[in-house]
């Protein structure tokens, strides 16, 4: 189940704005879309929201990616100098792996 998609198109080249302007205000906006997200209550028989990510020049070329990894995936955009950038955030309600004993000991 998928509990929220944000999909959004941004345009890297603004007239009253640097290239680098523009990517920490698309980073602001991402960071405020995935706060909102993460508040939301969680359903029941999941501990934490898990993130899928995607970005790229457009939809079709647009690669997966961690949610970290997004800014440096703007950028690699930017330096490509396309005029846009795809950004796909999907939040959906997850639960952490347990690691057993030995397993953590590495036997």
């Amino acid at each position: 189940m998928i509990a929220a998609r944000m999909k959004k198109t941004f345009p890297l080249h603004l007239p009253d704005q640097t290239g680098s302007r523009v990517l920490a205000s698309i980073q602001v906006t991402l960071n405020k879309y995935v706060k909102r997200e993460r508040r939301k209550a969680l359903p029941t028989g999941a501990d934490r929201w898990i993130f899928q990510c995607r970005v790229g020049a457009n939809l079709e070329t647009a690669l997966p990616c961690e949610l970290a990894e997004i800014p440096a995936g703007m950028a690699a955009v930017a330096l490509a100098e396309h005029p846009e950038v795809y950004v796909e955030i999907l939040a959906a309600p997850g639960t952490k792996i347990a690691v057993t004993e030995g397993a953590e000991k590495g036997v």
